[in-house]
């Protein structure tokens, strides 16, 4: 009699779990998945990049130069005064490009004017007859209509010491400027002078929102800020970005009582504070010791008045353990990601009555950009994979949710695809660029793999489906994330050196190889997929003959894909069909196969288009008496 036929397969798609062996999953997840979207139940090749930073029309026209004025930062402005808009925020060398579905603007940074007549050599300095609005430790750059002064050189950043509101001189470094070490002025050089804010490669900038203000934070130069009046003439916004002073201030413009907003790289804003982290080569407020590992709270609506005693919180002084980021939690509590532990202040909106608590000493936070919150869930990038922070079971009762407390995750998130997971690069210097978004339920992780040159993969979870669902390989690495509304809808974007990408637009194809400023399009490379399904046994470690797969699938014009059967013990790779569609249809393919194993898993490769894929079979007979015996 004929070998009875039996049957395996997937009657859907939900999930990636690479760390098991192939042959102990559970229906519905794969072995391996690669630029897929496993989104109700259906696996489907994502969707590609489409180039938003063309500026058509703009004025002045935008000439990008790699390494010289690329987007150093990027970020969100959210306009209550012009129609609830929202603009991406692209922090250049000389000037912040405002960017949405409709508008695009210039906004620059304060620069002042110097003739030559009022360089002194004789004192090194430059003098400008009203108030110069410059600050020590603000970066500029310097360009003129003739001669520069020696010994200054174009494309170079120096660093401002303010003598005066009329008066200032220059360092080489922002630790110069500090000290007041000025540059030797030998010549005035010939014609006027322009002293320009510039944010440059060494800013590493964080932009951040306050109120209708926005901030740009910069590492070792004076923080920038910009009152979000949109009016301008023609293309370019009539007020300017301008460096906070270095001495406390208030709102109104009045003296503060304490001290300025630390020169730093990273904040937030909340419960009406600017939050920030001090660096750790400047000395603090009250103890004055540098490396304390300290966060700053500005004053309420004060933002460049930080109060010693009301405002500075160490975190874990004396250790190694430095702080990397913060997110907000509830109304008032604050979560501070360090390095190696993670820590909570709460009541932040009064000082006098918060507290400073340790959540998990176990692992802390590799890189600020990868932390996102998600309803109860905040998500980051650790040494041990992707962990979570949610609330806190009830300690006395172990049942329950104590929303005031938050608790680390006991295993990664990460654990189904760890193995992957551990191929990214920790070097210190490069992890930290690692960025992350929750956006349509899903949580994008953007990292750098020990085989890729920057942050080109990207690992996407389905919070919905709590599953990993697709490791996705893009042409250019991501700097970061950002959301605004685009037609209709709050809309993901990746920003890049580059430019600006809108995720998950193009139909099987990423646009590339364009900067920003460029309008035409100049290449589109071909999105190619893979889904990899787990290891097929028929419920036996029997031998069996696999004879035909069957294969659900919707295409258009143009997807293409070929199928393979992989079979272990003895390990074959076989192409047993391909498949290029002429029109829309859905289809139930079948191919036949004649392998022998003990199991096999069906690969799927897209070489074009986005063929989206409901189940996959395996059909065929398995025969006891033929499977490998122990014989002694």
């Amino acid at each position: 009699m004929d070998d009875p036929i039996v049957r395996d397969g997937d009657r859907s798609f939900v999930g990636i779990n690479s760390y098991l062996e192939p042959e102990t999953l559970s229906e519905g997840y794969v072995q391996d998945a690669q630029d897929m979207r496993m989104d109700g139940e259906r696996a489907k090749v994502r969707g590609g990049w489409d180039f938003q930073a063309g500026l058509t029309g703009i004025s002045p026209s935008y000439t990008y130069s790699a390494g010289t004025d690329q987007v150093w930062g990027t970020g969100v402005y959210s306009d209550p005064d012009d129609g609830n808009k929202e603009w991406v925020v692209n922090a250049t060398r000389d000037k912040v490009i405002l960017w949405n579905q409709t508008e695009q603007l210039y906004v620059n940074y304060y620069s002042v004017g110097i003739a030559d007549s009022d360089v002194s050599t004789a004192n090194d300095t430059f003098t400008e007859s009203s108030n110069h609005s410059l600050q020590t430790g603000s970066a500029v750059r310097v360009t003129t209509d003739d001669t520069l002064p020696s010994p200054l050189a174009v494309d170079t950043t120096y660093y401002v010491i303010k003598d005066s509101d009329t008066v200032f001189k220059l360092a080489e470094s922002y630790a110069n400027a500090i000290a007041g070490t000025q540059i030797d002025i030998t010549t005035t050089g010939t014609g006027n002078h322009t002293f320009n804010e510039t944010v440059d490669s060494t800013a590493n900038p964080t932009i951040v929102q306050g109120f209708n203000q926005v901030f740009i934070l910069r590492y070792k130069a004076r923080p920038l800020v910009w009152d979000g009046t949109i009016a301008a003439t023609g293309d370019v916004v009539d007020s300017q970005f301008v460096s906070l002073s270095n001495t406390a201030t208030l709102q109104a413009g009045g003296a503060g009582t304490g001290d300025a907003f630390p020169s730093t790289d990273y904040g937030i804003h909340f419960r009406d504070r600017l939050w920030g982290i001090q660096p750790p080569d400047v000395v603090t407020p009250t103890q004055a010791v540098k490396g304390a590992q300290t966060v700053i709270g500005s004053d309420l609506l004060e933002p460049n008045n930080v109060t010693p005693t009301e405002s500075e919180f160490y975190m874990n002084q004396g250790s190694a353990d430095w702080t990397v980021g913060f997110s907000t939690y509830q109304e008032n509590s604050l979560i501070v990601f360090n390095r190696r532990s993670i820590r909570m202040l709460t009541n932040v909106h009064a000082t006098s009555i918060s507290e400073n608590y340790p959540i998990t000493t176990r692992y802390g936070c590799a890189a600020r950009r990868s932390i996102a919150q998600g309803g109860g869930y905040i998500f980051f990038l650790s040494d041990e994979g992707v962990m979570t922070l949610s609330s806190a079971q009830d300690s006395v009762t172990g049942m329950g949710l104590t929303v005031s407390k938050l608790q680390g995750g006991t295993e990664p998130l990460s654990k189904s695809i760890q193995e992957q997971v551990n191929n990214i690069d920790y070097t210190e210097s490069l992890v930290k660029s690692a960025c992350g978004v929750i956006h349509d339920n899903k949580y994008y992780l953007a990292v750098r793999l020990t085989t890729d040159s920057s942050n080109t993969t990207v690992f996407v979870y389905d919070i919905i489906n709590q599953a990993w669902v697709s490791k996705d390989t893009y042409p250019s690495g991501i700097e970061n994330f950002q959301k605004i509304i685009y037609n209709q809808k709050i809309r993901l974007f990746a920003t890049l050196p580059t430019g600006w990408y809108l995720m998950e637009e193009n139909a099987g194809l990423d646009d590339t190889n364009r900067t920003v400023g460029s309008d035409s399009e100049t290449d589109t490379v071909a999105i190619t997929a893979k889904l990899k399904t787990r290891n097929y046994t028929f419920g036996t470690n029997a031998i069996k003959h696999f004879q035909r797969v069957k294969l659900g699938v919707n295409v258009v014009s143009g997807d293409a894909f070929t199928v393979k059967c992989n079979s272990t013990d003895p390990d074959i790779t076989k192409t047993v069909g391909s498949y290029t569609a002429t029109g829309t249809e859905d289809l139930a393919l079948n191919y036949g196969s004649r392998q022998r194993g003990y199991s096999c898993n069906i690969e799927v490769d897209v070489t074009a288009g986005s063929p989206e894929f409901r189940y996959v079979s395996l059909s065929g007979t398995q025969q006891e008496q033929l499977g490998r015996r122990e014989v002694s």
